[in-house]
C-alpha cells in the first residue's frame, strides 16, 4: 500500500475511535439542577452566565423577580447541596438600575460588579459595584447611563490598574453603540467613550454585545451584531 493512503487510513481509524469515546462520555453525563427560580423573591428568568468566587461560590442575575427588577444571586456549596440567596434586589427608579441581564465580575477582594439595561437617572442602565459589609452587601452606582452614553449591552472587565470596560448598544457619535471606560479615581468613578461605532465607517461594525477580552498587550476584542461591510451581518 502506498504510504500516503496508509497514513489517510491511520487518521481515519483514530479519529472513528475519537468519536467513539466522545458519545460513550457524552451518555454518560448527568445533569444536576442546582436552583429552580420560583419567580418570587428569588429570582426569575436568569439572563446571565455564572461567575465563580474564590471559595467556589457561583454569582449570577435574573432580569426579573425579586420587586420585579431583578436580583442578584449567590449559591452558596453546602454540604447538602446548593443554597441561593440573594445579594441585591434591585428597585429601579433614578437611585438603582433594573434589569440587569449580563454577567457579572468579581475583583480579588470579592466585590462584585455589573450592569442593568434600566434604571438610573435617565433609565439607561447603570453600572454597579456590591461591597460586602457587616454580612451584607452595600450598594454603589458608579455610573448611570444616558442616550448619547448609551445603555449598557455586556458586562464588565477590568484591567491591572481597578479601571472598568464594557459596551453599549447605542450612543456615541452616530448612535450606534460604544467601547466605553470607567476610570476609577480618588474622586470616584469617570465615564469615558473609548470608541465610537458607525455604520457610516463602511466596513466598521455596529451594535456591540457580547462582552470584550483583553490580551496580555491591553488591547480590546469584542463583536457587533451588525454593520462590518455590506453583508451587514457584524464584525469582529
Amino acid at each position: 500500500m502506498h504510504p500516503k493512503y496508509f497514513r489517510v487510513g491511520v487518521r481515519t481509524t483514530f479519529l472513528a475511535a475519537f468519536v467513539l469515546m466522545f458519545a460513550a462520555f457524552a451518555s454518560a453525563a448527568t445533569e444536576q439542577i442546582l436552583h429552580s427560580f420560583t419567580g418570587g423573591t428569588d429570582g426569575s428568568q436568569p439572563t446571565s452566565g455564572l461567575t465563580f468566587d474564590h471559595a467556589g461560590n457561583l454569582y449570577g442575575v435574573t432580569f426579573f423577580g425579586g420587586s420585579g427588577k431583578g436580583v442578584v444571586y449567590k449559591l452558596s456549596h453546602t454540604y447538602s447541596g446548593w443554597q441561593q440567596t440573594v445579594v441585591h434586589t434591585f428597585q429601579g427608579g433614578s437611585t438603582d438600575g433594573a434589569n440587569p441581564d449580563a454577567n457579572l465580575l468579581i475583583d480579588s477582594a470579592g466585590n462584585i460588579y455589573g450592569t442593568t439595561i434600566g434604571g438610573g437617572t435617565s433609565n439607561a442602565g447603570v453600572a454597579f459595584e456590591l461591597t460586602p459589609s457587616q454580612g451584607g452587601w452595600t450598594e454603589t452606582l458608579l455610573f448611570s447611563f444616558s442616550l448619547s452614553s448609551g445603555s449598557p449591552s455586556s458586562g464588565l472587565i477590568i484591567d491591572h490598574a481597578g479601571n472598568l470596560y464594557g459596551e453599549t448598544s447605542g450612543g456615541g457619535k452616530s448612535n450606534d453603540g460604544t467601547v466605553y471606560i470607567l476610570k476609577h479615581t480618588a474622586t470616584g468613578w469617570s465615564h469615558g467613550i473609548l470608541y465610537s461605532f458607525s455604520f457610516a465607517g463602511g466596513n466598521d461594525g455596529i451594535f456591540p454585545s457580547g462582552g470584550l477580552i483583553f490580551d496580555r498587550a491591553g488591547n480590546l476584542y469584542g463583536t457587533t451584531l451588525s454593520g462590518g461591510g455590506f453583508a451587514n451581518f457584524g464584525s469582529l
